[in-house]
């Protein structure tokens, strides 16, 4: 058809057509465009990692993990993935599988809400005391407890 013939068939061009169409909120295409991407460059870890972020906004949870998790296997290991893909194992009800990474990501940016999102997976998990310390960690660091008496 001449649609079809009319689409970018290099994997930047179809990565830009993927991003413009997730910038225009047609989601579902944007999917399908990222897909795409991928069965032109399979082992590129910061598109699966993008395509992730799409489907966690869509809900897609287990689409998210399974992104994300190649991602990991394909080497990258930054902070933003590691809190995303503990994201997505927590919302697929794995927060067990979640505490080591989202540990590993606030060990490496520790910030307040880095912090509060191991401190909830702490609390899913049973770890109450831990979840306790870190809050009281983070009150501490942040100097919020100062400004609250204020």
């Amino acid at each position: 058809s001449k649609a079809a013939r009319a689409m970018p068939t290099d994997a930047d061009a179809v990565l830009a057509y993927a991003r413009a169409l997730r910038a225009v909120g047609d989601a579902d295409a944007a999917v399908r465009e990222f897909e795409r991407v991928l069965t032109l460059r399979p082992a590129n870890a910061a598109v699966r990692r993008e395509l992730g972020d799409l489907l966690m906004e869509r809900r897609d949870y287990r689409g998210a993990q399974k992104q994300y998790r190649a991602a990991l296997d394909l080497g990258l290991r930054d902070v933003r993935l590691l809190a995303a893909l503990a994201g997505a194992l927590d919302a697929n009800g794995k927060p067990q599988e979640a505490v080591p990474l989202a540990e590993e990501a606030y060990a490496r940016q520790p910030t307040s809400r880095m912090g509060f999102e191991l401190a909830k997976l702490y609390q899913k998990v049973g770890r109450a005391r831990d979840a306790a310390r870190l809050l009281q960690e983070i009150e501490r660091d942040s100097g919020w407890a100062d400004r609250t008496r204020e």
